[in-house]
């Protein structure tokens, strides 16, 4: 069987960034409800509390991002392999996802350290790009 080329149009990227913007917003809306937290006026935070507010939205943009993706490559009729790095990379983006909106909560509940969720979102996906690196071999999804 021929191997498709990865590579995708510029409308496939751009229903992906939109798909992984609105998911973050979602997520970003709901954390600051969490932290009862608002734009409009100053909570005396600092950079790492911002951080900490910011990453787990971008693990759910990566998630909507990447199944946008995928759901377009399937509809082009482009077959796409179980052991794929996409698939890989939805699947643990989730898991890093719900992992740190749990610390997230630990940390509002607990009072631990600015910045933890930060930091464990940096060597979760680090060592998560290291392991779509060494172990896939395709890099990504089929040409739409």
């Amino acid at each position: 069987m021929e191997r498709l080329v990865f590579t995708f149009s510029m409308d496939t990227n751009i229903y992906a960034m939109l798909a992984g913007a609105v998911a973050a917003a979602l997520v970003l809306g709901a954390d600051l409800r969490r932290r009862r937290l608002s734009l409009t006026r100053a909570a005396g935070g600092r950079a790492r509390s911002f951080l900490d507010i910011v990453f787990p939205p971008i693990s759910l943009a990566i998630v909507g991002g990447l199944a946008v993706k995928l759901i377009l490559a399937e509809g082009s009729g482009a077959l796409i392999p179980w052991r794929s790095s996409a698939l890989w990379a939805i699947g643990t983006y989730a898991a890093i996802f719900v992992f740190l909106w749990r610390e997230g909560h630990r940390q509002i509940q607990f009072q631990r350290p600015r910045g933890i969720v930060v930091a464990e979102w940096l060597i979760l996906a680090g060592v998560n790009q290291a392991f779509i690196a060494s172990f896939f071999l395709d890099r990504g999804l089929p040409a739409t």
